[in-house]
């Protein structure tokens, strides 16, 4: 799809056209998780910070459009226990077009008031990323894991991590897989290693995110780059690599729900035995 916008504006109205909520998704977990029924998933909220339990039920009936703020917005997906930014339904091309336009200066709430969660989680920020609003509708605080780049260990050369998403457990002990979907994003920012110690010398720029879906880890990067392997069942890690180039940087990866972070370091050997994405350069 070529680009169709020669201006923010133009892609504020574009975008305005191609988001909605992911019905399929949030018709799948009320599946998974209540048989299907929509009363028993109204019924099963607790009310104290969300909206009026027939709203929910509105969202969750096929209703077109968006929740009318971001409040809401995380509202549903605390109710669903899913990312917010899964339920978003955009256009494949359309977001594609936004990371050409370069993501995090794009104010998703001049789009749509329910998009305005958006604004710091894909925005440059100074200290405090990614935005704690966010993960305060779930379990309290995001999930973070920090890994650095030192220069005067090497530099240009794709780095190996490992990520192993939450599981559930049955009674019995055995495992029911691992949560579905899951969600993690990544920034970085420039650090110096002048003192010994890193000291950062940029705002953090979110880069990228990794989606669990359905068996599938599909990867987005915010340059337009795209990647998607299918992980193992019996075995639910999978491998990312980024690339530490000619700076030394702080990199984070972030996610709602809990995970299981592991740098292979010399060992990563087993990083080439697991299914692989790559943060990389668009050809």
């Amino acid at each position: 799809m070529k680009s169709s916008f020669h201006s923010a504006d133009e892609l504020k109205e574009l975008l305005a056209h191609h988001v909605r909520l992911r019905q399929d998704l949030i018709q799948r977990v009320i599946e998974r998780d209540f048989e299907g029924n929509t009363s028993a998933f109204g019924r099963s909220l607790e009310l104290d910070d969300l909206p009026h339990r027939k709203t929910i039920f509105r969202w969750a009936r096929q209703q077109e459009g968006l929740p009318k703020g971001p409040d809401r917005m995380l509202a549903l997906a605390q109710a669903l226990d899913v990312d917010p930014f899964l339920l978003l339904d955009i256009d494949h091309d359309v977001m594609l077009q936004c990371c050409a336009a370069a993501a995090w200066n794009l104010t998703w709430g001049s789009v749509h008031k329910a998009l305005a969660f958006l604004n710091g989680l894909l925005s440059l920020s100074p200290d405090n990323w990614p935005p704690p609003d966010i993960a305060a509708s779930f379990d309290g605080s995001w999930y973070i894991q920090d890994f650095l780049h030192d220069t005067s260990k090497g530099r240009n050369y794709f780095k190996p991590m490992l990520i192993k998403p939450e599981l559930f457990y049955a009674e019995d002990g055995s495992s029911e897989g691992a949560r579905e979907p899951q969600a993690w994003y990544l920034a970085f920012r420039d650090v110096s290693f002048k003192t010994g110690e890193p000291e950062p010398v940029s705002w953090w720029k979110p880069f990228g995110m990794l989606r669990l879906e359905q068996g599938v880890i599909h990867l987005l990067q915010f340059n337009g780059l795209v990647e998607q392997q299918t992980i193992q069942h019996d075995d639910s890690r999978f491998c990312f690599e980024t690339f530490f180039g000619q700076g030394s940087a702080q990199f984070r990866i972030a996610s709602v729900h809990p995970f299981e972070f592991e740098d292979p370091g010399e060992q990563s050997k087993q990083a080439e035995k697991l299914p692989t994405v790559r943060f990389g350069f668009p050809e």
